[in-house]
């Protein structure tokens, strides 16, 4: 029986404490077992990994919400600003439409003007 701790047997001859060193009886240090050291300092390595990855995960959400929703807001704008282009853009080739239909030849006229500014700036 174990005076320390009545509940426990009391290790018996051959039999080991965990924890214990066989030889000596005196607690055991990480030298006396490699791979349970190994084993300790890997599990201490993940869990360092593991907790700093969260906080950067933590601290880099807000920045990125905040991100997605700016690109949101400018998408919405640009697809804005690109329908009131093209509007714009039909607005005018209509308008061209028609002076070429109220004014044929002044129209033919200015289109081989413009043949001869764009032929005397490509030589």
């Amino acid at each position: 029986m174990n005076l320390a701790n009545p509940s426990f047997p009391s290790p018996g001859a051959g039999q080991s404490q965990p924890g214990r060193n066989d030889v000596s009886g005196t607690p055991s240090t990480p030298l006396d077992n490699p791979q349970s050291a190994t084993a300790e300092m890997m599990s201490r390595v993940v869990r360092g990994a593991h907790e700093t990855i969260d906080h950067f995960a933590d601290h880099a959400t807000p920045p990125l919400e905040q991100l997605e929703h700016g690109l949101a807001q400018t998408g919405e704008v640009l697809h804005d600003e690109a329908g009131q282009w093209r509007a714009t853009g039909d607005e005018w080739a209509e308008s061209l439409r028609s002076s070429v239909r109220e004014h044929p030849l002044a129209a033919v006229a200015a289109a081989l003007a413009v043949g001869v500014v764009i032929a005397r700036l490509a030589r």
